[in-house]
């Protein structure tokens, strides 16, 4: 399988709910501290993936459950494994409050039903989750995903320059000046939860290395560096258009509930919820594999061995992910406030702190990059306390 096929499905676990907070975080943060927020963010992301990958070959583990057995016990794999299971269960949530806030609108328009907003919201959300999510869900090969990967992809990118050209019909407005904020201390500790999980694919990340052919780390570290740079110039793009376009009003968490009514806004409101519901898969595969692991507590089993989920396991815990995400998306309407808990929680822990502590901990003294990990470690931990 061609490098930019896995770069594309690593690329789409990464892109997702986030990027429509992205201009949100920008009018918080100022435009231009909001945008260098965005390349610390995306700096990490690649140092800690690139942690992650030199731990997993150094000690011949492939996944992260396996890593976290090896280097803290079974207590330590437990941990891991809770906060797997709260980052990929928040993201499915916030994948369905964007379908929530997007489809029935244009289903309503379209359809011409009257029902309430919250029983409409409800059953769209229901049949998604029933007639979608589900049965890719069921999928077990991830690289049957690639497909799926470059079709969200291709469309998040279209989104992106379709908010660029709306950005540039405003800019040379003379009322879009006086509302441009360029530099907001105040925002930074409110959207960097936001940010670092803008950037999270870290579970993905070694499910990748262990289906890619021949994982050396020159070509993990290249995946790794194309789809971060990818994501971030798509984050960037969008943050800046969406800032743009939408600063003389007020930019919503949500960038799409700021558009009006139109045929194309619908039209991309529409396509923008099909590829989330789509994208489902990239989250529901580390997260089954966390709650089995979790489940079975099999701590001297052959931890290197490809895990294989049972049939009587696969489906249950399919069904419990699916569900369980979508009564709470339904109960919780806001979606930047289920990306900053997120963020500030398990998506912390996975993607920045355990990464460089199971470097360490694999590591010898004389290694040339424990002094950076030891470095990166506390940075992270002292922005957690801040925050």
């Amino acid at each position: 399988m061609r490098s930019w096929v896995w770069t594309a499905n690593l690329s789409n676990s990464i892109v997702g709910v986030s990027v429509l907070a992205m201009p949100f975080c920008i009018q918080q943060c100022g435009l231009v501290l909001g945008l260098l927020l965005l390349l610390f963010s995306s700096t990490l992301t690649k140092w800690s993936c690139g942690l992650l990958i030199r731990a997993a070959q150094i000690s011949r583990r492939s996944s992260y459950e396996a890593l976290a057995l090896s280097t803290f016990g079974p207590l330590g794999k437990s941990i891991v494994e809770v906060s797997i299971i709260g980052l990929q269960l928040g993201t499915c949530i916030a994948f369905y409050v964007i379908i929530g806030d997007l489809a029935p609108p244009t289903i309503a328009r379209i359809t011409g039903l009257s029902w309430s907003p919250f029983v409409l919201r409800a059953v769209i959300l229901c049949v998604a989750a029933v007639l979608i999510v589900l049965p890719l869900g069921m999928l077990r090969d991830f690289a049957n995903l690639s497909t799926i990967s470059v079709v969200s992809l291709s469309f998040y990118i279209c989104f992106m320059l379709y908010l660029l050209c709306l950005a540039l019909s405003n800019i040379f407005s003379s009322n879009l000046w006086p509302h441009l904020s360029l530099w907001n201390i105040n925002g930074v500790f409110k959207c960097l939860p936001i940010f670092s999980l803008a950037f999270s694919c870290h579970t993905q990340l070694l499910i990748i290395y262990d289906a890619h052919p021949d994982p050396t780390l020159n070509k993990m570290n290249s995946i790794i560096s194309d789809a971060v740079n990818l994501t971030g110039l798509l984050y960037g793009s969008v943050a800046l258009g969406g800032y743009l376009t939408f600063c003389i009003d007020h930019v919503e968490g949500d960038v799409l509930s700021n558009f009006y009514p139109s045929l194309i806004s619908q039209f991309m409101k529409l396509c923008f919820a099909l590829s989330v519901v789509v994208s489902f898969p990239m989250m529901i595969f580390p997260c089954r594999v966390s709650i089995n692991s979790l489940i079975s507590q099999m701590p001297r089993a052959p931890i290197e061995a490809p895990v294989h989920i049972p049939q009587s396991k696969f489906i249950p815990i399919t069904i419990f992910i699916t569900f369980v995400t979508l009564t709470v998306a339904i109960l919780l309407p806001e979606i930047e406030m289920v990306l900053a808990l997120t963020g500030a929680t398990a998506g912390s822990l996975i993607s920045f702190i355990y990464p460089a502590t199971i470097f360490l901990s694999v590591t010898h003294s004389r290694d040339e990059h424990r002094n950076t990990a030891k470095v990166y470690r506390s940075t992270i931990c002292s922005m957690n306390i801040l925050s």
